[in-house]
């Protein structure tokens, strides 16, 4: 099991693409895993869409020199063939990125017909300026928060630093927020039992499962020749709480949201969109900037993005529904002897509570099939829900907006302002 801190871009090219109604479109790539973006990117289009969008594969040249003639090539080829313009542009590093966005503003040719996008979460504040100045179509993505102070000092960091490649500034970013995942993983695991790695640490080594070391093949272990293979004897509980994980800003992520699928992807993240649109009748673009909510597309502003409840999954396979209430006799209850953290038997999950509600969840579980799978989780706060004063809300109406849970179960009144 593994987990990706960057999220795929994938989901978020292809509901662009379709926004756009582009009926096809020139995939530019370096080769490194292009292939299976580009697959993934057409098995959103055909999920999302039943309009039939073509597409067109060339790779970059691998000498970023030559950006600037194969961007006249590729307008002379498009202009003869009378093919599409609609081009995402997938670099695998921020510095080729840099150079081959240059190498498209600095053509003498008119790109007016033309429209990029940007296929990667890290288009530059400078190159969203330059590209103001003239009349080319493109749209770029940013998943990081700029103005915080936590991503300042970072960048602070980074640049004093003289054994860090900066090439790639999102790089610096994920790392971060990778380390704040860790750190949270194993204070969640060791508070539910202080005493897990107690026989994984002697004299200085990591041991697992009785031999020193982990090692990705047995054969790697020189010292250990007869080693088994075998996983990482907790593997399984770090899994188990990495799928329960959820971090966001007031944690310090600088990437927004974390949390994860079965998969071990990102889910429920935002990402700004910025784009940039010509005018023929001035010389500067149109700035426009939208936000796009994993599973849920995009919105013209961030409050409505993070306001909006999210879907619940159609997609036919069944799925622990999330049931978010709040602790209050007689209703929903923790057992005695499972106050605070326990190890105590029966007071796992579901089974540390009991109540009304708790009975009524289970009775609900045994008459309807999509209960037969559930996970009680407690609102933030344990309260009911106020609304802000952006908008949004906390407490149990919180945790059903933003998609956390899928059903609320407690002593609720729905008021005029609730509903």
């Amino acid at each position: 099991f593994q987990v990706s801190i960057r999220p795929p871009t994938a989901e978020l090219i292809a509901d662009l693409i379709i926004y756009k109604q582009w009926p096809a479109f020139l995939f530019l790539h370096d080769g490194k895993n292009s292939v299976m973006n580009f697959q993934w990117i057409y098995y959103y289009l055909h999920r999302k869409s039943n309009a039939s969008i073509s597409a067109e594969m060339i790779q970059m040249p691998e000498n970023d020199d030559d950006f600037a003639k194969f961007v006249r090539k590729l307008n002379t080829n498009r202009l003869m063939n009378n093919s599409t313009k609609y081009i995402v542009i997938d670099a695998n590093s921020s510095y080729r990125q840099r150079k081959f966005l240059a190498a498209i503003r600095s053509a003498q040719f008119s790109q007016l017909e033309y429209h990029y996008i940007v296929g990667n979460y890290d288009i530059s504040n400078y190159d969203v300026e330059m590209f103001e100045n003239g009349n080319i179509n493109i749209s770029g993505f940013q998943i990081i928060n700029r103005e915080s102070k936590e991503y300042n000092n970072l960048r602070n960091v980074v640049l004093q630093s003289e054994k860090i490649d900066i090439d790639d500034e999102v790089k610096p970013v994920f790392v971060h927020d990778a380390m704040l995942v860790l750190r949270a993983l194993f204070a969640t695991v060791l508070r539910r039992n202080d005493s897990l790695f107690w026989q994984n640490f002697r004299h200085g080594q990591l041991y697992n499962r009785g031999y020193p070391g982990i090692y990705c093949h047995p054969s790697m272990d020189v010292v250990n020749p007869q080693r088994p293979f075998t996983t990482f004897e907790h593997g399984q509980i770090l899994a188990r709480a990495l799928r329960g994980l959820r971090l966001d800003s007031d944690d310090n992520t600088l990437s927004g949201r974390i949390e994860f699928d079965r998969f071990g992807m990102r889910k429920n993240y935002d990402v700004t969109v910025i784009d940039l649109v010509s005018n023929i009748k001035s010389a500067f673009n149109r700035k426009e900037m939208m936000v796009w909510k994993q599973g849920l597309g995009f919105f013209p502003n961030q409050t409505i993005a993070e306001h909006t409840r999210k879907n619940l999954d159609a997609s036919g396979q069944k799925k622990v529904l999330k049931v978010v209430t709040i602790v209050t006799a007689p209703f929903v209850m923790i057992k005695r002897g499972c106050e605070g953290e326990t190890n105590r038997s029966g007071c796992d999950g579901n089974d540390r509570y009991e109540g009304f509600c708790i009975d009524l969840l289970k009775l609900l579980s045994d008459k309807i099939e999509d209960f037969k799978r559930y996970e009680i989780i407690l609102a933030k706060g344990n309260k009911y829900g106020i609304k802000q004063p952006d908008g949004s809300w906390d407490g149990l109406i919180g945790s059903l907006l933003s998609g956390e849970a899928d059903v609320c179960v407690a002593s609720l009144t729905i008021n005029q302002v609730m509903k």
